[in-house]
């Protein structure tokens, strides 16, 4: 009988480094925390790829609050260190999640990835100047003023009353003007009257749902104590309801749902 020491890939030498050096989701330990705040957080969840020993696959990715630039932000950490690590990078979008295919899709290519083989996405540290990722390849997918109006066949001035409606609603969720538009243009890109739907829907929903305050902690993976309490302010029917939104981002079931005055 002969034994053969197999030593860890690369990858997964990356992976044991990323997750040693940040803390973990306490309801899930494969999930890891890249950047937080005390009402934020980014989850990536990181498995070996059978693309090769340089490669790793995005099992889940994950962040709190939506669309707020906090998903750019925990990709751009990530693709940091991979860049340094020489490590490659693939996923594939998710199909049922709260955020549709097409702009899971759209996120992924601003941030460099392209399109691999089996409907995979990838990225190589080669591929993609960093810097680079916040001008050229953000900017280019979002349609103009001039070309939704095209699209539409409506005038100049129309398109720029319904943008300024969108930077309202996103400002409530960025302090960056740059973003808020941006975000606004792309759902402007979906629908012409995403905001008015928006707003009907906001109207119809706001006398039967309630402000939620759900709290739990966060722990370091090599801690007993919690590194840090987090509580989400959410919009649900009922305690229930909020905890079942809670789960869906965090996971796992501990969570104490007290109302919001």
């Amino acid at each position: 009988m002969r034994l053969k020491e197999i030593k860890p890939t690369p990858a997964a030498q990356f992976i044991k480094q990323v997750a040693a050096t940040h803390p973990r989701n306490p309801l899930n330990p494969n999930e890891i925390v890249l950047h937080h705040t005390s009402d934020s957080v980014v989850l990536f969840d990181l498995r070996d790829s059978h693309l090769g020993p340089n490669w790793i696959h995005i099992s889940f990715m994950s962040s709190y609050p939506q669309r707020t630039g906090l998903g750019t932000i925990g990709m751009r950490k990530l693709q940091d260190l991979a860049a340094k690590a020489g490590i490659s990078m693939e996923l594939v979008v998710w199909h049922k999640g709260p955020v549709k295919p097409k702009a899971l899709e759209r996120f992924y290519k601003k941030m460099g990835f392209k399109p691999g083989l089996h409907g995979r996405l990838v990225w190589e540290p080669t591929q993609t100047k960093m810097e680079d990722i916040t001008t050229t390849e953000l900017d280019k997918p979002t349609s103009t003023v001039d070309q939704l109006a095209k699209k539409y066949k409506v005038d100049r001035a129309r398109i720029e009353r319904e943008v300024a409606k969108g930077i309202k609603v996103e400002k409530e969720h960025t302090s960056h003007d740059k973003v808020a538009r941006e975000i606004a243009l792309d759902h402007l890109g979906e629908k012409l009257d995403y905001y008015e739907k928006l707003a009907k829907v906001e109207l119809e929903e706001s006398d039967k749902e309630t402000k939620w305050s759900v709290t739990y902690d966060i722990y370091h993976s090599n801690r007993d104590k919690p590194l840090y309490t987090n509580t989400r302010t959410v919009i649900a029917t009922s305690a229930d309801d909020a905890k079942r939104i809670v789960q869906k981002f965090i996971g796992g079931t501990n969570h104490k749902v007290v109302p919001k005055k």
